[in-house]
């Protein structure tokens, strides 16, 4: 459409005309989204952090203090087969974080 309006107000051949469309982002809306960005990278570390730090909490539990899962649960206040899949993680990651 815009080819053949610029074609029909200018008198040129359509073969002539060549249309290029940049679209650039507000300003407004490019500062919403990096900040949105880095906040979200922000919670991705935070989540791996309380992951590590939860990890760390079972194993001092189970391991240093010698309570069993059932035990460690109770105390956390999280399902038997949470303080599993931690004690789990925790030893598939090597050591405790």
């Amino acid at each position: 459409m815009t080819i053949g309006l610029i074609s029909a107000l200018l008198d040129l051949n359509e073969e002539q005309i060549e249309v290029t469309v940049a679209l650039e982002m507000p300003g407004a809306a490019a500062a919403a989204w990096s900040e949105a960005s880095v906040l979200h990278e922000e919670a991705l570390a935070a989540e791996r952090t309380a992951a590590s730090l939860r990890r760390r909490a079972v194993h001092n539990l189970t391991a240093d203090h010698g309570l069993t899962q059932a035990e460690a649960a109770l105390l956390l206040k999280i399902s038997p087969q949470r303080v599993q899949q931690l004690v789990g993680s925790a030893s598939a990651a090597g050591a405790p974080q």
